[in-house]
């Protein structure tokens, strides 16, 4: 059976072949880690956000936090999991290509460990994992996982940038003097977030997609940013107001009544749904691969490919900042709703 690559395997293996590893020093050594960081967080926060408030207020401040750290540690293991299956792989590969033809197995103890400095390939796709380790079939399963994986993240996403662009712009126009406040957002295109998110999409990520390496994605990653922060924001500066309004508004479902306080710990038959929300939030495991093949080794490193230290500093660096960004979320949205606050966050500030 001939040997399936996927594109982004081959193209690194041609990389590798017609030039020298790229090995980086000083300040271009951090701005390519930054660079990795930067896109990794935005893998990390996406429409999850919105619903950790509601979180919060099931479990209650305490046990949230608690939940989240414990969510928090798992994710990391199992991404930095992933890059050790990306190591080992190769490893084992190379070694079944120089064993004898008499022997069956490769021992394990011969596998490269984590800590060992190795030059053998890397692989940086799940379906090449799939392919290497159980055949082809688990790479069609692999496919299908990964096509209903990627379209619930970009659709949750593409919810945030749609409510979000619209109040981005009318900051930028109020900064140049220009009042929006008593505009129909619906009559005027650049107010509109559907139309936005349109030209969003047609003049920027779709180009953007088209290109082979996931480096150049950093330029929507900031403008994804941008919009999360901007929803961050909303969600703090209206903290005050919000909680001003407890008991006084008429709710469609009259239960639960507003308490107008929050616990620091509650359990109800709700609270099961929260774990789910809390592990969807970090979610990154789809991008992890991509993006650790554009971080290069330093120099001090004696190796091809980064070390095991690298790698743990851009998961660390990509999820530590994130953490203290989704605590700050829903404890001011639920200080915000209390018991009333809602897994779609952003109706209640329609």
């Amino acid at each position: 059976m001939a040997e399936l690559q996927s594109p982004d395997d081959k193209f690194l293996r041609e990389e590798k072949a017609s030039e020298e590893p790229v090995v980086l020093s000083g300040l271009a050594g951090w701005l390519n880690l930054g660079s990795a960081i930067f896109n990794l967080m935005n893998a990390v926060i996406g429409a999850g956000i919105i619903s950790l408030g509601y979180a919060a207020s099931v479990l209650g401040s305490a046990q949230f936090i608690i939940w989240l750290i414990l969510v928090v540690v798992v994710s990391c293991f199992t991404m930095d999991l992933v890059l050790a299956c990306s190591k080992q792989i190769g490893c084992w590969e190379a070694m079944q290509a120089e064993k004898n033809p008499n022997e069956v197995l490769i021992e394990p103890r011969r596998i490269c460990s984590r800590v060992q400095k190795c030059d053998h390939t890397r692989y940086f796709s799940y379906e090449t994992f799939a392919e290497k380790l159980f055949g082809i079939y688990v790479v069609y399963f692999v496919n299908i996982i990964m096509f209903f994986y990627l379209c619930i993240a970009i659709t949750t996403y593409f919810i945030i940038m749609k409510d979000n662009l619209p109040d981005i712009v009318e900051g930028i126009l109020n900064l140049r003097g220009i009042v929006t406040d008593d505009v129909d957002r619906s009559e005027i295109w650049y107010l509109n977030g559907k139309i936005l998110l349109g030209l969003m999409v047609v003049i920027i990520q779709l180009p953007l997609a088209c290109l082979r390496r996931i480096d150049f994605l950093g330029f929507t990653s900031f403008i994804g940013m941008a919009c999360m922060m901007s929803f961050v924001g909303l969600v703090i500066a209206k903290q005050p107001e919000a909680a001003a309004l407890c008991g006084k508004i008429n709710y469609t479902e009259p239960l639960p009544a507003p308490t107008c306080e929050t616990k620091l710990f509650t359990f109800s038959v709700n609270s099961v749904y929260a774990i789910p929300m809390m592990l969807f939030s970090f979610m990154c495991h789809g991008n992890i691969l991509s993006i650790v093949a554009e971080v290069r080794p330093l120099a001090s490193c004696k190796s091809n490919f980064p070390s095991i230290k690298r790698t743990r500093m851009l998961i660390i660096g990509s999820v530590s900042p994130t953490t203290i960004l989704y605590i700050l979320t829903a404890l001011y949205a639920y200080n915000s709703y209390f018991n009333r606050t809602e897994s779609f966050l952003l109706k209640q500030y329609g």
